[in-house]
């Protein structure tokens, strides 16, 4: 019971800190990919940076993905067959 109250804990604080992130870049451009090109200029490739960026851009669609799993998969599945 504790460790569910944990990980919920954790998880709540996690997507208030990355909405939070996404609302001050969404103020700032209207992408949340576009500030991530600033990290390849002529000269300097900043892939670190870079890469960290991707990652947490990518976090919504995968829990996205995670959770509506079972529904996309009976979607595509209920396409195909006549």
């Amino acid at each position: 019971m504790e460790s569910s109250l944990f990980i919920t804990i954790i998880s709540v604080l996690f997507i208030m800190l990355f909405a939070s992130m996404a609302a001050w870049m969404l103020q700032r451009t209207n992408s949340i990919i576009l500030p991530l090109l600033f990290f390849f200029g002529q000269y300097t490739k900043q892939w670190d940076l870079a890469l960290a960026g991707l990652v947490l851009t990518i976090i919504p669609v995968l829990l996205f993905y995670f959770f509506a799993q079972k529904h996309i998969i009976k979607s595509v599945t209920s396409g195909s067959i006549k």
